[in-house]
């Protein structure tokens, strides 16, 4: 069992508003869909190894319907990680449609103190290596920032897209999260011809190829991760870190892949752990 530090690095989070204000989000009398800071740092302590940090960020200003929902939902992640300073790392969220004025709301949280910054390509329907992909990836590498980015089946946000991205900035550490969800065999082939790439767990379809991963690309660049975004499902981080911990890695694998490569990777960009 790992003793070093376990490292979620995919959380979504956000304050906790009327009901009235989820109907879009989810079907009148169904549960309520999101999860607080509060919350989710419960499950983390009631996880099996406890799981002591998190990297949170949004979940509904991924595709924003204003420029004014961005930076609601920032500032709530600015809040809580001045709160939870032991627990949570903060990431804030570009909607690349938003052209300029996404622009600006990276300058402002990156000088804030969120380092990390999550994109979802797929979510507003702009390809990952569209001209305002690399709009945001240009201002990103000269923030000295880490991009996070979903990745799918898609043909906006699939690892050959993402990859093609990353390709024309190959000094700028970036993390294709999901692994590709079911095209990780394409993430992988991704990975191996690029340096600057790493993988989360999250939502990853063919768990035998978090040890391909580390076989044959790196032990360094993949990361533990749950994708938790709702109070909804039990111990959502749990089942995660279940799928890593039953692939019995020799104990230096595991702890890179539960922590060590995480804080390394968030330090690398001036995340303060």
């Amino acid at each position: 069992m790992v003793n070093a530090m376990i490292i979620d690095a995919h959380v979504h989070i956000g304050e906790a508003k009327p009901d009235k204000e989820w109907v879009w989000a989810a079907w009148p009398g169904q549960p309520r869909f999101g999860i607080t800071a509060e919350q989710i740092i419960e499950k983390m302590d009631a996880c099996k190894p406890r799981i002591d940090k998190a990297l949170v960020f949004g979940l509904f200003s991924l595709a924003a319907e204003s420029p004014e929902q961005m930076k609601e939902e920032n500032d709530y992640i600015l809040k809580m990680v001045n709160k939870y300073p032991d627990r949570l790392i903060g990431a804030g969220v570009v909607d690349p449609s938003w052209g300029d004025k996404a622009i600006k709301e990276l300058h402002r949280f990156t000088k804030a103190g969120l380092r990390v910054v999550k994109i979802r390509f797929s979510s507003m329907h702009y390809h990952a290596n569209s001209k305002a992909g690399q709009k945001v990836f240009s201002e990103i590498e000269k923030l000295g920032a880490l991009p996070i980015c979903h990745s799918d089946w898609t043909h906006y946000s699939n690892p050959l897209v993402i990859g093609d991205l990353a390709g024309m900035y190959p000094d700028l550490k970036m993390v294709m999260q999901h692994f590709g969800e079911y095209l990780s065999e394409d993430a992988l082939s991704v990975c191996r011809r690029l340096g600057n790439v790493y993988v989360d767990t999250s939502a990853l379809v063919h768990p035998k190829n978090i040890v391909t991963f580390m076989d044959e690309v790196s032990e360094d660049r993949i990361l533990y991760a749950s994708d938790c975004l709702s109070i909804r499902g039990g111990l959502q981080p749990q089942d995660a870190l279940n799928r890593v911990l039953c692939l019995d890695l020799p104990k230096k694998r595991e702890e890179k892949i539960l922590g060590s490569n995480a804080l390394e990777l968030f330090k690398s960009v001036g995340v303060q752990l």
